[in-house]
């Protein structure tokens, strides 16, 4: 099914983000030396804002910025460069980890369609569905530049689309589409039941509980990130919620109307679940966080719920080992490990520390 020697596909993440930028730079007529940095950055600080200020919800196509001298074109560009690369590194990662088991994939509340354009890389054919249709006008061209076949497109509400064959992702809009109606994720959970669905949420207190929310809702469906248990083990600290951290490497230009704009670009916070197929055994690495100079904690998810695995920096190799994990890494959890103590379970050996899966890579690259 996958295409490896497309770009979006083969390229290692730290060059993906200088040839996603030189692709729809390019689309827009600019190369990083023409493009209008004043104007991007301006489109982006009022996005930006828009994302904000709607709390749960993401930039819906209905967001109006545009002022001096702020085109349709500066913030189409914005929304690719900026909200659309993320969307590409968490599919990239997705896809290649769970590849569909069907050959059609479908965007929901899709945009121009940056989850589907990785999907397109793997040769699977792609439908985006969006309410605006001026956008999905725009699809076309975007997938093009990249050397793609373009998608099908469909002007649809979003609950009636989750009816279309193939494999559901719904980037970033279902949290938008429902807002605070239970009753509207109530009716996503059910029309979804039994699909293939790459769900994708802002690691924000309202993604991420909206996302674990709809966890709990089919844990029977849950694929990833979490353990095989009928509950998230959030649910029971309100304050808290399920997120991945992940560095983030965008094109050289793409920073700079970042930093114009005042925004931060070296990281990406996000929420997901795959739904559809065997749950993964494990335990999910939820953070990676030092404590002072001496210590590194890794938070874990696993069938018993969070907890901490600590390692102190006099056992070298181990604090490098337990430095070096990435948010949303899989474990394995049939390792004896240390003994709990009062800030956690104090690991000792790096032979503990059996990695079953990263995002994005194969059992080769591990």
């Amino acid at each position: 099914m996958e295409n490896a020697s497309h770009p979006l596909l083969s390229l290692p993440e730290d060059r993906l983000g200088a040839y996603y930028e030189e692709r729809v730079l390019a689309l827009f007529g600019w190369d990083a030396t023409t493009a209008p940095l004043g104007e991007l950055a301006s489109a982006y600080r009022g996005l930006s804002a828009a994302l904000i200020s709607s709390a749960g919800a993401g930039p819906s196509g209905g967001v109006s910025v545009r002022s001096g001298g702020v085109t349709e074109d500066h913030v189409m560009a914005v929304r690719m460069l900026l909200y659309g690369f993320r969307t590409v590194l968490v599919a990239r990662r997705l896809l290649r980890t769970f590849p569909p088991e069907e050959e059609r994939l479908v965007e929901l509340g899709s945009g121009v369609g940056p989850f589907a354009l990785v999907a397109a890389a793997s040769k699977l054919s792609t439908t985006l569905v969006d309410a605006d249709a001026s956008v999905l006008e725009r699809a076309s061209g975007f997938f093009d530049a990249f050397g793609l076949k373009a998608p099908t497109t469909r002007r649809e509400e979003l609950l009636a689309a989750c009816d279309l064959p193939g494999a559901l992702a719904a980037p970033y809009s279902v949290l938008e589409w429902s807002g605070d109606d239970h009753r509207r994720e109530a009716a996503f959970a059910k029309r979804t039941a039994g699909r293939q669905v790459y769900l994708v949420e802002r690691g924000t207190k309202e993604g991420g509980h909206f996302v674990q929310r709809l966890r709990d809702a089919v844990p029977e469906s849950v694929r990833a990130p979490c353990p095989p248990r009928p509950t998230c083990s959030f649910a029971e600290r309100p304050r808290d919620w399920c997120h991945f951290t992940w560095g983030l490497e965008p094109g050289p230009l793409t920073r700079r109307i970042a930093d114009k704009a005042q925004r931060r670009w070296q990281q990406m916070h996000v929420a997901f679940l795959v739904l559809g197929g065997p749950a993964v055994e494990g335990e999910r690495v939820l953070s990676v966080q030092g404590e002072g100079r001496q210590k590194v904690v890794v938070t874990v998810c696993g069938v018993e719920g969070a907890e901490r695995l600590v390692a102190l920096r006099r056992n070298r190799a181990l604090y490098d080992s337990m430095s070096g994990l990435e948010a949303a890494t899989l474990l394995s959890s049939s390792a004896r490990r240390g003994e709990a103590r009062g800030d956690g379970i104090r690991v000792e050996d790096s032979g503990d520390l059996v990695i079953i899966e990263r995002l994005g890579l194969g059992a080769a690259d591990l």
